[in-house]
């Protein structure tokens, strides 16, 4: 019931805000809300991107958005669950190596000074 209400008051604020994406930084890949808001959003027409891991699927991405005064927004969303063994024992795992690549590789695209 209250992520029903949660949705419902999501998609006001969508439609009164012109929202033109949403983005979730949930923790973990079981979040109700992500299950249910994504699809729920699907209806809407409104992109829901996610950096939680969903079974062995990685999602990253990078997200350029139109801002005013010509201004681009440039959102980059890391999985880091593939890093978490690298911080917790310092072994790099096969994902944890495509992670880091991706992320270096995504980085020099942009146009952004990091």
């Amino acid at each position: 019931a209250d992520q029903a209400r949660l949705l419902r008051q999501m998609e006001s604020t969508a439609k009164v805000y012109e929202v033109k994406l949403v983005l979730d930084v949930a923790r973990f890949g079981d979040d109700p809300l992500w299950q249910n808001g994504s699809l729920h959003f699907q209806a809407l027409n409104i992109p829901w991107y996610s950096t939680t891991s969903h079974g062995q699927i990685v999602s990253n991405f990078l997200k350029k958005v139109k801002m005013p005064y010509d201004q681009i927004l440039e959102i980059v969303g890391v999985d880091t669950g593939p890093l978490e063994d690298l911080l917790h024992d310092g072994k790099m795992s096969n994902s944890s190596r495509e992670q880091i690549t991706w992320l270096e590789q995504t980085l020099a695209l942009t146009s952004n000074n990091w």
